[in-house]
């Protein structure tokens, strides 16, 4: 039996579990956006064209883990 269950019912089952506020899921969501914004943009100006691709493929299969490894990288690099 399959049973549907809508988005909103979800993030609310994930809210009370956390009990974490909508207003820190948004804080959060707009921290992870910058995160990966900022990653894509360093790779994009900072690799040469093959190891774009395969930094851009890192950050888009594994976002979060991808982008802390490049910003990480980079900044070692440049330091």
């Amino acid at each position: 039996m399959l049973i549907h269950i809508d988005i909103a019912t979800k993030i609310n089952v994930i809210m009370i579990f956390l009990a974490i506020s909508p207003i820190s899921i948004f804080i959060i969501a707009i921290l992870y956006a910058i995160l990966l914004i900022t990653s894509i943009i360093l790779i994009i100006k900072n690799e040469n064209s093959n190891s774009t691709i395969l930094w851009l493929l890192l950050v888009f299969f594994a976002p979060f883990l991808g982008a802390i490894i490049y910003i990480t990288k980079y900044f070692i690099s440049k330091g």
